[in-house]
């Protein structure tokens, strides 16, 4: 049987520029053998068995969406009503855990779509067709009812859900989008923003859950290789839980989507959530986009935060991660101004959450000292606080107190019926807690001068916690942030994750996204056009991304964590010394001063190939991240042509740019740039001709890579890298500078050397230290510098020297401090050094260590770069001996490195104080 009818809407002008892209004007619902057709001049949409099984649209042009054949059935995907009636409840808990994924032939038994022996009613409706399946899978009283309606001025496909059964345990209504080509790209709002290409997780289902760093809202866009896109969204003001599926066999690809209801869903028998809107769109992901922002900037009265009564926080360009000293803000104050930092105190309570929410500092009139100090200087002052945490065994009543109740994720998790811990995650929906904690976060900007309150926790709703008082867990966290608010104007408000959640009240959402997966989950997420500005689209007006721990000292993870940053238009981090100036922490600093100049994300409506994203200021300047391939440039849009800012380089050998560019310490230069690249690692540019180079590397033989550069006044080590031999070319242009062959220096200026590789050349302008068996190093007179990578840095310090007695020793030594990053960030002592012709020579000193709670240091030995000698050093008290060959170099001039690194965590540098006690050159069997 075959029913048709057809609406025309005419006469309705509207302006251009108030849609998105036009309407429907005329539409055309067709049902045929329980199949039915939707017909737009947008797109036509062939429904059955509760799901779009067809898909074909017409802007930019005609264009088949979905593979001939329609190979999916629904039951591939979790579609229909979901119940929990006569499932292990275990089994429901696995399938929507909010980040994880399915084999291709998994089965979803809470789900009961409709099937072939479904009996289907047909009605139609204003602007739509009502579809009733009676007798669902597995269930044979059930019945879903589906209104499909098409929106006249948007054109938008409406799709609205309602779910019976006879049996209790109805949670949720599920509908997918199958048989869709297999080269299409998604646009997806996965930790942060990310692009899928048609590669990504082949041969599985990824599920995921959305409001949270795992997908941040409800929407997803598809992108069509031959132009166009279409896009699916919800319309939910409560933010209800929600899971979305994206099946891959590598020849058909399905999106599902899956709206769960409110806890307990035990005595449930029916259930209706949210409206999903489904559309086609001629031109860029943003006119798909558009109508998503438009309605939730509408729905939740959303205000940007350049107009909040907290609009200052729309002036900071840089955040400083640290407690304030006025020392510190003396040094800051000659990278940033001052009234465009704030600083942020993580760990400003005693012991961390303890006690909370009394919210009482370890030292209250230090904190209020520290904040008064900031303001004096012109800095905001932020620090950590939680509406949604509680310390349960410090106040033991205080859930009863407050009408709290637990957080949870249903489906995946039960109801807790008990605390477990002293720690609690709840439910911040109560008008007691609300006012009560509002009052606190007052106090806390009254009496201590905060400007900026983080709460954590506050984006994780990734599960229905139930209703508190008739509101969602999401909506508990905006009435509570609204009421700090009303009590606290001048207050900034900030929260974990970057949601749709996060952007109604906050200005800040905090996400590290390298704190989660697994290496090869970062390297993904990190890829150079992986990230995709989808979120910074939707929530940058309003909440901007604060990255979580912005690595600077390791420089893989800073220039990973920075090719998401820069797409999704993250506010700068210092998380350095202030007085750090290597490559990573300029790059940083560039971005802060764009930041300070008013530059913000910016959405053109054209992009240029290759560009990831866009910033301007008030004035109309733009800047543009462009990139081709693995590096990323920085330019600046002049009328005479693009001005670089900076560049961030990988993947090649050599650089050519139309103007003279640098990179910091570096020796390699060809006639059109930077040479001696290795195109597995990372390098920052910035433009301008090198200078003062006292010696340049002109010409590499094909596979020779410079590995790392120690240059000062008095001698230049080239680390080099590569397999077998190569040729180096070279120029001296420090006049005292020469090249050392063997131990004698060459008269030339300019050369050919042939080298083994790995190997080193070594030009000096002094003689070398003469050292004498069993006469301790003077190492005061060595250079300390702190190196990454083979680069050095920056100058160090040696902390003390001095004669150290403890546990039985008694050593003359040096003591240093390790720098932050892990394995190949070292502070380092170096000295150009002519060692004794012996057979028999070895390396003797002591390692001393003063114990302490610490993850420990390494203990390392080098010459001319290259690592001889590691030993791991545990944070113990006492001394440890050791005795390094050095039988290989007797008779050798060199550069002698003592190097210490903060051991195999990285980050944990308590108690990572080590002395090099007594260091001579020995006789050894």
């Amino acid at each position: 049987m075959k029913r048709t009818f057809i609406l025309a809407w005419i006469g309705v002008v509207l302006p251009v520029l108030a849609l998105p892209a036009p309407g429907a004007s005329r539409v055309d619902f067709t049902l045929a053998d329980n199949v039915l057709t939707v017909t737009t001049d947008r797109y036509e949409v062939v429904w059955q068995n509760g799901s779009m099984v067809g898909l074909k649209t017409f802007l930019p042009k005609p264009t088949e969406v979905t593979v001939a054949g329609r190979p999916m059935n629904v039951e591939q995907l979790p579609n229909g009503l979901a119940s929990l009636h006569g499932v292990d409840r275990e089994v429901v808990k696995r399938l929507h855990h909010p980040w994880g994924s399915f084999k291709l032939d998994e089965r979803f038994p809470a789900q009961h779509p409709p099937t072939a022996e479904s009996k289907v009613e047909y009605k139609t409706i204003p602007n739509g067709a009502r579809l009733t399946y009676r007798g669902l899978k597995d269930d044979p009283e059930a019945l879903l009812t589906q209104e499909l309606e098409v929106d006249k001025v948007t054109g938008d496909l409406v799709i609205r859900q309602y779910g019976r059964s006879s049996n209790p345990g109805v949670f949720g209504l599920g509908f997918s989008l199958l048989n869709l080509r297999p080269d299409l790209v998604f646009d997806t709002a996965y930790f942060g923003g990310q692009r899928w290409d048609p590669d990504y997780a082949k041969n599985v289902t990824v599920s995921l859950a959305t409001g949270s760093v795992f997908w941040g809202a409800d929407l997803i866009v598809g992108e069509i290789p031959s132009g166009g896109c279409f896009v699916v969204r919800a319309e939910d003001p409560r933010m209800e839980p929600k899971m979305f599926r994206r099946y891959n066999d590598g020849s058909t690809m399905a999106l599902n989507f899956q709206a769960n209801g409110i806890p307990p869903y035990e005595g449930n028998k029916e259930v209706s959530i949210c409206t999903w809107k489904f559309n086609t769109y001629g031109g860029s992901w943003m006119d798909a986009a558009k109508p998503f922002k438009d309605w939730m900037v509408k729905t939740f009265n959303l205000v940007p935060r350049s107009q909040r009564s907290s609009k200052w926080v729309d002036d900071i360009a840089l955040v400083c991660p640290t407690y304030v000293t006025e020392p510190l803000l003396k040094e800051m104050s000659e990278i940033v101004d001052l009234k465009k930092a704030l600083f942020m105190n993580w760990g400003w309570l005693k012991d961390f959450n303890r006690r909370v929410p009394e919210y009482l500092p370890a030292d209250p009139e230090a904190a209020k000292k520290s904040a008064a100090l900031a303001h004096r200087y012109g800095a905001r002052v932020g620090m950590y606080t939680s509406l949604a945490l509680v310390d349960v065994k410090a106040h033991p009543t205080i859930m009863k107190d407050y009408d709290l109740d637990f957080y949870y994720r249903a489906p995946a998790d039960d109801k807790p019926t008990e605390a477990k811990g002293w720690l609690i995650h709840v439910h911040p929906g109560s008008q007691k807690w609300r006012e009560f904690y509002a009052g606190k976060m007052d106090m806390l900007h009254r009496e201590f001068g905060l400007d900026y309150l983080y709460q954590d926790v506050t984006g994780c709703a990734i599960g229905s916690s139930g209703l508190v008082e008739g509101r969602t867990f999401n909506e508990g966290v905006i009435a509570c942030e609204a009421a700090i608010r009303q009590k606290s104007p001048q207050v900034a408000l900030g929260g974990e994750y970057w949601t749709q959640l996060n952007a109604v009240q906050e200005d800040f959402g905090i996400t590290g996204y390298l704190a989660w997966g697994g290496e090869d989950h970062k390297e993904f997420i990190t890829r150079p056009h992986q990230p995709h500005p989808l979120l910074s689209y939707l929530f940058a007006d309003y909440c901007i991304h604060w990255p979580h721990q912005t690595t600077i000292r390791e420089k893989t993870r800073f220039h990973r964590s920075q090719n998401i940053e820069e797409v999704v238009g993250a506010i700068p981090v210092w998380s350095t010394t202030p007085d750090d100036r290597t490559s990573e922490a300029r790059v940083v600093l560039e971005r802060s001063r764009l930041w300070a100049d008013g530059f913000r994300p910016y959405f053109p409506k054209k992009w240029e190939k290759g560009v990831v994203s866009y910033m301007r200021n008030p004035a109309g300047r733009v800047v543009k991240y462009d990139r081709p391939e693995a590096s990323t440039f920085c330019y600046e849009s002049k009328a005479k042509g693009d001005e670089l800012r900076y560049a961030r380089v990988t993947e090649t050998s050599s650089l050519s740019l139309p103007t003279p560019v640098s990179i910091d310490g570096w020796l390699g230069y060809g006639d059109k740039g930077p040479i001696g690249l290795n195109p597995k690692s990372w390098y920052s540019v910035f433009p301008g001709a090198p200078k003062n180079l006292p010696v340049r590397i002109t010409g590499l033989s094909d596979g020779v890579f410079i590995r790392g550069i120690r240059q000062n006044e008095k001698y230049c080590l080239v680390e080099l890298e590569g397999t077998d031999k190569g040729t180096v070319c070279w120029e001296l242009q420090q006049a005292d500078m020469s090249l050392l062959s063997g131990a004698t220096r060459a008269p030339a200026r300019k050369g050919k050397t042939e080298v083994s590789l790995p190997g080193a050349l070594v030009f000096a302008a002094v003689d070398p230290a003469e050292a004498t068996i069993n006469e301790p190093f003077a190492l005061g007179e060595w250079d300390c510098v702190v190196v990454s990578e083979g680069h050095v840095l920056r100058a160090g310090t040696i902390d003390r020297h001095a004669r150290f007695v403890f546990e039985g020793g008694s050593f003359d030594g040096y003591q240093v401090f390790p720098p932050a990053g892990g394995k190949g960030s070292e502070i380092s002592l170096d000295n150009l050094v002519k060692l004794p012709a012996d057979p028999k020579l070895g390396l003797n000193f002591k390692m001393g260590r003063f114990g302490g709670s610490g993850e420990g240091v390494h203990f390392v030995v080098r010459v001319n770069g290259m690592e001889i000698w590691r030993q791991f050093s545990e944070s113990k008290r006492g001394w440890t001996d050791a005795t390094v060959p050095l039988a290989d170099h007797a008779g050798q001039t060199l550069v002698l490195s003592l190097a210490v690194d903060c051991g195999n965590v990285g980050y944990h540098l308590s108690n990572d104080q080590a002395i090099w006690g007594e260091v001579k050159v020995v006789k050894h069997e």
